[in-house]
Order: structure tokens, then C-alpha cells, then sequence
């Protein structure tokens, strides 16, 4: 057994190491593929090596593919694939996308590990000092008919290298076969041939047309992949120039992945692509078999004049169409925290639904539970109704009504489905009701409150002409749609109570 240093390694010592590595695996390794975007690939034009090294999965296979069925015969290539784990969905289709063509030859997984330690000391024993356990990468390609040839300890010794080579024989012979090197887990200074990464780990770009940085969608985002484990953690971007298809098999690939695991995936979905993974949600969601998911929807609602079609207009009819999928619509980015947490402690599929809202930052209480709404404002003359993006404008709009006389209560649903029963009946008993909803009237909860609910006052909804928006998009029209532009701001929803009442408009707001 090889002398091991007594100290922990170095960030040089580790930028040493893996420089070695990417090294040895050039030279043992013909072929080989780094797949973490700087790609060595023999015989490529300039310009497809420059595209496939930037795009290193499912659509950088394709393009490969494709040169190589006109440039020579696939059985010419079998590729060396190194993964730096935990690798995302799409890089996992891709290493299958290779398999089944024929173009594989092994895969070399290298994942960052911590010494195993005593006293602040590594131990040294004749098992290495890394913990032996399962790589999460190394179970899914078991899964998919991989056979594990072996663990290697890097350290750049040339018993290292001696172990590396046994083991991608090893994995060539098993065909397919993978080999998991483990590196010391010490962030290096200077810039590697390996890229160590969690890709899954960082939020995509959120887009700086839609403001996404300042909604309560933003605040909640930001957050997020700390509140979840990068392993859990799916985010789909709606800029991607990936077609319907690969969406879904990306959305496959997570749902496989997380199938053998404990605890809850959770994705993350720009409206803009609800329609086209909608199949593959339900069904996930639907099947008792699978660990439920938690859907994070942003975008939803009114659409700018940027966006082709209705926009997230559908997202209301498609979600409820789901059976059994709790809809919860956070209206500041303290409730998002709180709802979230309540889908995590609910056994059944859940969805966090964020449209363009400002995040306002009001004060909620505590978490109220699964399927609660809350009074927001005590009154007796008449309720607004709120969900999500509305709440903050109803309670403006119930401070403006004061000014002439009205006593209005404030009440938010804060789910879409379920519905809070208690509370229904609570707001049953006022004379009028207005229901003040981001979304077009056949998905507004208006509908639901007046079949699920007692006998009520007055209701009078106060939702999105959808009709209306697309004529002006099919015109061509360049106004910027807003909840100002529909009437759903506290303005708005005064003038509506006013008018409804017979009273004289308020010019409050003008003051």
C-alpha cells in the first residue's frame, strides 16, 4: 500500500490531480469525450466541435450522430464518456442516445468526494480513504444495463493510473460498462481540464424582459436551491432551443432518476412549456407508483405583448384538469416559503403557481395548513375574493372603499383546489362577493365557490377577457398586458364595487 500524505489536500494539490486525470484518460482513453463542455473529438469539422462542446448532451449527441452516419461508419467510433456528477437529465439521455447507436465504448463517472476523517486527520486504511457508497449517477445507468466496473481513488500516483486503466478495460469488456473515479473534494483556483459541476444546482436565467428578478417568483427562486438538494432538483428553461419531444424525454429521464430515491422532486416549469409537458405531469402526477411531485409554475397569468398566444391564460384549465394535484397561489414571497412547505408535508402531487406579481413583501402568519385560506380584513358590507397576484390589490382597493363609507373584508384563498370549506361558509353569509381572479372566467374559482359553496349574496366576478387579449394580439397591438391594463389592480376593483353598488367612482387613487 502506497505512503498517503497526513494532511488534507491542497487546492493546488487537487487542480494537480484532476490535471493528471484529464490527462491519463487522454491517453488511455481514445476518443474520449469530456462532457462537461470541453470536448476532444477526432476527425470533427471546427464548427460542429465548437456547437457539440458547447451543447454537451441530448442535442450535441444528435449533431455528433449525424456527422459521423455521413463521415464514416458508427462501429469506427466508440466514444470514452466522462460525466463530472452529478450530471442533469439531458447529458443522461445523451450517454443512452449514444448506447443504443452503437458509439459507446465505457463511461467514466468523476464525482468529488471528503476524506474520511478522524480527529481532523484522513484515516488510512486499506479500503482508501473515501467512504464506499453508491454513485447516484452509477445507479441510474445500472438501471439502464451499465455494469460497475470498479471504484478508482485518484491521487496521481502511478498506482492510480495503473487502477484507472484495469478499470476502463474492465467497463470496454462489460460493453456498456462505467468505472466511478473519486477526487478529493477541495474547490482548485485555476481552471481545470475537468469541469467539477452541479449544473442542476443553479437557477436558469431568469428572464429580464418578463422582470422576473423582482416578482414573488424571483424572491422564492432565489431560495430554492437551497431548500432543495441539487439531486431533487429540475429546472426547465423555456429559452431552450430544444423541441416538444426532448422536453419530455427530459422530463422522462428526471422522473426515472428520482424513482428510487426518498423524498420529493421537485420541478421547476416556465409556463410558456406547460402545454407541451403537460402529458408527461399528469400521468407522473396521477401514478400512485411514483414518489409525487412538487411543480413549480412561474410566468402564469396575463401575457405581454412578447409572448405569442394566450400565454399562461391556460394554465388554470390545465392544472385542474389533474386529478388530485393540489394548486396553491402564493400571493408574497413569505407565503411562497409557507406553501411550499406545506406540499412538502402533503403525500400527493402539489403545485406552486407564480404569475408576474410584484413581490410586495407582506407579513403572513404562520403556516396554515394544506387546502387553508385566510381573512386577510374584517368587514361586513361586502368581501373581495382574492388568489395569488390579486391579494395585494384587494386589500388596497378595501383601504380606498373605507374612504367612502364601505366596511370591506378581505379574504385569500390561497388555494386554487382545495378549497377551504370553512371558509366558504364564512363568506357566504356577505351580501356581495367579489370574486378577483387572474385568470380567464371558465378557470376562475368564482365558478367553484358557487358549486361547492351555500347559497350566497351577490357575486360578482372580475377576471380576465381572454377574448379581448387575443383579438389585440392578433391586431398587432404593443401594450405591455398588466393587471392595470385589465382592470384587476385596487383601482380597478374599486370602480368595479362602485359601480356595482351605484355609487359615484372614488378618485382615492388620484390623491
Amino acid at each position: 500500500m502506497g505512503t498517503r500524505s497526513r494532511f488534507p489536500p491542497t487546492k493546488m494539490d487537487t487542480a494537480r490531480h484532476l490535471d493528471h486525470l484529464a490527462e491519463s484518460l487522454c491517453q488511455l482513453a481514445p476518443g474520449m469525450v469530456y462532457w462537461s463542455g470541453v470536448g476532444f473529438l477526432d476527425d470533427v469539422p471546427e464548427a460542429l466541435r465548437h456547437a457539440v462542446g458547447q451543447e454537451w448532451g441530448a442535442l450535441g449527441v444528435e449533431a455528433y450522430l449525424s456527422y459521423l452516419a455521413i463521415a464514416k461508419p458508427l462501429s469506427d467510433k466508440r466514444l470514452t464518456v466522462v460525466l463530472a456528477a452529478p450530471c442533469p437529465p439531458d447529458q443522461l439521455e445523451a450517454i443512452r442516445t449514444l448506447e443504443a447507436a452503437g458509439a459507446l465504448g465505457c463511461v467514466a463517472i468523476l464525482e468529488r468526494r471528503k476524506p474520511t476523517t478522524f480527529g481532523g486527520w484522513p484515516l488510512n486504511s486499506n479500503f482508501g480513504p473515501f467512504a464506499k457508497r453508491p454513485s447516484a449517477t452509477g445507479s441510474y445507468l445500472e438501471e439502464l444495463g451499465f455494469h460497475d466496473a470498479g471504484q478508482v481513488e485518484w491521487n496521481s500516483d502511478p498506482k492510480s493510473v495503473s487502477r484507472l486503466e484495469s478499470a476502463l478495460l474492465r467497463a470496454v469488456e462489460e460493453d456498456p460498462g462505467y468505472v466511478l473515479v473519486i477526487c478529493p473534494d477541495t474547490e482548485p483556483e485555476c481552471e481545470l481540464g475537468v469541469q467539477m459541476t452541479e449544473p442542476l444546482k443553479v437557477p436558469r436565467r431568469l428572464s429580464p424582459i418578463f422582470g422576473a428578478d423582482k416578482t414573488v417568483y424571483g424572491a422564492f427562486s432565489r431560495q430554492l436551491s437551497q431548500k432543495v438538494s441539487s439531486n431533487r432538483l429540475l429546472w426547465l428553461d423555456s429559452t431552450a432551443r430544444d423541441t416538444p419531444e426532448f422536453l419530455e424525454q427530459h422530463l422522462q429521464m428526471f422522473r426515472d432518476l428520482e424513482s428510487s430515491r426518498n423524498g420529493r422532486p421537485v420541478v421547476v416549469v416556465p409556463s410558456l412549456i406547460l402545454p407541451v409537458l403537460y402529458r408527461s405531469l399528469r400521468i407522473w402526477c396521477q401514478d400512485e407508483s411514483s414518489v409525487p411531485p412538487i411543480l413549480v409554475l412561474h410566468g402564469t397569468g396575463l401575457p405581454g405583448h412578447w409572448r405569442e398566444g394566450g400565454g399562461g391564460l391556460s394554465d388554470g384549465h390545465l392544472l385542474l384538469s389533474i386529478a388530485n394535484l393540489s394548486i396553491a397561489y402564493p400571493a408574497d414571497e413569505f407565503e411562497a416559503d409557507a406553501l411550499f412547505e406545506e406540499c412538502l408535508a402533503q403525500q400527493a402531487p402539489g403545485a406552486l403557481v407564480f404569475s408576474g406579481a410584484p413581490a410586495v413583501g407582506m407579513r403572513s402568519p404562520a403556516s396554515l395548513g394544506p387546502g387553508k385560506g385566510r381573512k386577510l380584513r374584517d368587514g361586513k358590507d361586502l368581501a373581495i375574493v382574492a388568489l395569488g397576484s390579486t391579494v395585494y390589490p384587494a386589500l388596497l382597493a378595501a383601504e380606498s372603499l373605507q374612504a367612502v363609507g364601505l366596511d370591506v373584508g378581505v379574504f385569500d384563498l390561497r388555494y386554487r383546489r382545495p378549497l377551504d370549506e370553512a371558509l366558504l361558509e364564512e363568506i357566504s353569509v356577505y351580501p356581495l362577493l367579489v370574486a378577483v381572479d387572474e385568470q380567464p372566467e371558465t378557470a376562475s374559482f368564482a365558478g367553484q365557490i358557487q358549486k361547492d359553496s351555500k347559497p350566497m349574496g351577490r357575486l360578482v366576478r372580475l377576471c380576465v377577457d381572454a377574448g379581448g387579449l387575443q383579438e389585440k394580439m392578433r391586431t398587432g397591438s404593443k401594450e405591455e398586458l398588466s393587471l392595470e391594463s385589465v382592470g384587476l389592480h385596487a383601482e380597478g376593483i374599486a370602480r368595479t364595487v362602485m359601480s356595482t353598488l351605484g355609487l359615484g367612482l372614488t378618485n382615492h387613487f388620484e390623491r
